[in-house]
């Protein structure tokens, strides 16, 4: 029981410094705002992981969406300095 107590921490700890580590690579969030987030992190630990990964992924996936909507929309678009004329 002791060593399966053990084995949970260890897991939680792990997962806390992921979450962490991917939360203060994000460009999406302001640099307090990571700040604050990694401070919930290690101050409520299990849930505030879980809860800040999930909107971090689904804001990625909204992020992702909007990038392929403009690409096949825009296929004749070419990005560069000045405009190209035919």
């Amino acid at each position: 029981m002791i060593q399966l107590s053990y084995t949970l921490f260890v897991l939680v700890i792990i997962y806390q410094i992921f979450v962490s580590f991917l939360i203060y690579r994000a460009e999406e969030y302001e640099r307090a705002q990571r700040l604050v987030q990694i401070t919930l992190i290690w101050f409520i630990p299990i849930v505030t992981a879980f809860v800040l990964h999930s909107f971090l992924r689904n804001q990625r996936k909204t992020s992702q969406v909007k990038i392929n909507n403009v690409s096949t929309q825009d296929q004749n678009v070419v990005l560069g300095y000045g405009d190209i004329k035919d």
